[in-house]
């Protein structure tokens, strides 16, 4: 299986990925600040940028998997009741917004630094309010309404995702993961629909898959105890992800090459990365707290401290500082919340609405 360990490692990667391609995929984004771009060209580093949107399908994917196997932990073979479907479901939801509601409320605190409900939202009172209430659900990207955050498009494929997903699974347990994957994905392609929820079905479906049809185990059972068959398998899928990584230049086809490169880096974390002596406790690390500093890092450089970041030059240094303070953010972040008591208040608050719904 794909340990929560090899989770946060991907987790890790993802989001650094998601740090350059935030600051360096438009030139626009940093008009004005001298960028030393060594040893690339600025239109190769952006070009690089660019391809690290794949960061998306990797988060994707490993929803994908980690709900399957929660669920499958829940429920074991059997068929879940409406009920426990319905309390799965909303504890994931409640989570999810929980921590989202926290930064929501941080963002509100930190309007001085650069970002204002003006600014966001305009000054008349009625949209003000309607925008408020949609972006506070994060639904903004859903509804196509401003936001105090670009980046929280995501939390609309985020909630999406948890509610579909006890159906994705429910279908694949009857009718077989494979034809699931290959059925939806066909039909998606086929309509040629091109929103978030559609381009990383793909993702999401791989990633269930995976879990369902027990794919990491078979790894493992090719690679253990054999290094040399452990390096080979994982030179293959080096070669894998490069071939891939060419191919998406041209063409993604609908999301299915960007959720390929999310398998492919999942392999390789599963098969070598993770046992990396000092690294791999380091990028698990970041894993841990990869949602706050998705939450949060856009407003840090964006909004806030743009000349900050900027002013270290080498691109290197620009991603490596927006890095170590998203992380010591998130870092504080969790610790308020856990010291203020509002993990352990909103846990009941969930629970008491749960009830109410029951």
């Amino acid at each position: 299986m794909f340990t929560k360990e090899e989770t946060n490692f991907c987790k890790g990667i993802a989001i650094v990925m998601m740090l350059f391609h935030h600051l360096f995929n438009d030139f626009e984004e940093y008009a004005g600040y001298i960028v030393d771009y060594r040893p690339f060209t600025p239109d190769c580093l952006t070009f690089l940028a660019l391809l690290c949107k794949v960061c998306v399908a990797v988060f994707v994917f490993l929803s994908g998997y980690g709900i399957t196997f929660v669920y499958h932990k829940t429920f074991g073979d059997r068929e879940p009741e409406k009920k426990e479907l319905v309390a799965f479901t909303w504890n994931r939801y409640w989570k999810l917004m929980a921590g989202y509601w926290f930064i929501f409320i941080l963002a509100l605190l930190c309007q001085p630094l650069g970002r204002t409900i003006a600014d966001a939202y305009g000054t008349a009172t009625k949209d003000i309010i309607f925008y408020f209430v949609i972006d506070f659900l994060g639904l903004s990207y859903l509804f196509s309404t401003p936001t105090l955050n670009p980046t929280w498009w995501y939390m609309s494929l985020a909630i999406f995702i948890i509610f579909v997903m006890p159906f994705i699974i429910r279908l694949m347990r009857r009718y077989g993961a494979l034809t699931v994957v290959a059925v939806l994905t066909g039909g998606v392609y086929l309509l040629g629909t091109a929103n978030p929820s559609t381009f990383y079905l793909f993702s999401l479906l791989l990633g269930a898959a995976c879990m369902e049809t027990g794919f990491f185990h078979k790894l493992t059972q090719i690679t253990d105890k054999n290094k040399i068959r452990k390096y080979t398998v994982f030179i293959v899928e080096l070669v894998i992800l490069f071939i891939l990584l060419r191919y998406r230049t041209n063409y993604n086809l609908n999301g299915i090459v960007d959720g390929l490169l999310a398998l492919v880096i999942a392999c390789a974390v599963h098969t070598v990365l993770i046992d990396i002596p000092v690294v791999s406790p380091a990028v698990c690390f970041i894993g841990k707290y990869s949602l706050n500093i998705f939450l949060f890092h856009t407003l840090l450089y964006s909004y806030y401290f743009l000349r900050f970041f900027f002013s270290f030059h080498y691109w290197v240094l620009i991603v490596l500082s927006l890095l170590v303070v998203s992380l010591l953010v998130s870092v504080g972040i969790e610790f308020v919340k856990e010291r203020s008591g509002y993990t352990k208040v909103m846990r009941k608050a969930g629970e008491k609405v749960l009830l109410f719904w029951e």
